[in-house]
């Protein structure tokens, strides 16, 4: 015969002490230190970092700073408070965390940023450019590369991007 347990150990004064309850309805009975969904929480941490739960391999190394992440957005997306690493939780949260966990890490590509190939292009009014214009009014805007810019002294600097 087995009986569905919840339980946490303490340690006091070099001690391990082991607090079990009764599981009703497949939670865990609160009442007594370590019944809460807080203390819930820490044990499901232990057992998958304990490597319990299946994790995907794009997953490993499993650091706690990942899980930590992983259960506040979680918590964020079932409308938990307080969102915290010991905050609230529930049955739902822990099985969505599970299935997370077994899932393939989404990495997202990086955005583009400006580099030397792509010039930074400014506006400015005259037509002494090498960017210019089909116009010769004087009063046409111009493309200008910035880093190519001619100083009112007629010589051209480099600017950095």
């Amino acid at each position: 015969m087995s009986i569905p347990v919840a339980g946490s150990v303490l340690l006091r004064d070099n001690q391990a002490v082991v607090v079990l309850s009764v599981a009703q309805d497949g939670a865990a009975a609160p009442g007594g230190p370590g019944g809460g969904p807080a203390d819930n929480l820490q044990m499901l941490l232990n057992q998958v970092l304990a490597g319990d739960h299946a994790v995907h391999e794009s997953r490993q190394p499993l650091a706690r700073k990942h899980l930590a992440a992983m259960v506040c957005n979680i918590q964020k997306g079932l409308r938990l408070a307080p969102v915290r690493l010991l905050g609230s939780w529930s049955p739902d949260a822990s099985r969505k965390l599970l299935h997370a966990l077994a899932l393939p890490k989404v990495i997202r590509p990086k955005k583009e940023t400006a580099t030397a190939s792509q010039p930074v292009l400014q506006l400015t009014n005259g037509t002494s450019s090498s960017l210019t214009s089909s116009t010769s009014d004087s009063s046409s805007l111009t493309l200008t590369p910035r880093r190519h810019q001619k100083k009112s002294n007629g010589k051209e600097y480099r600017t950095r991007l």
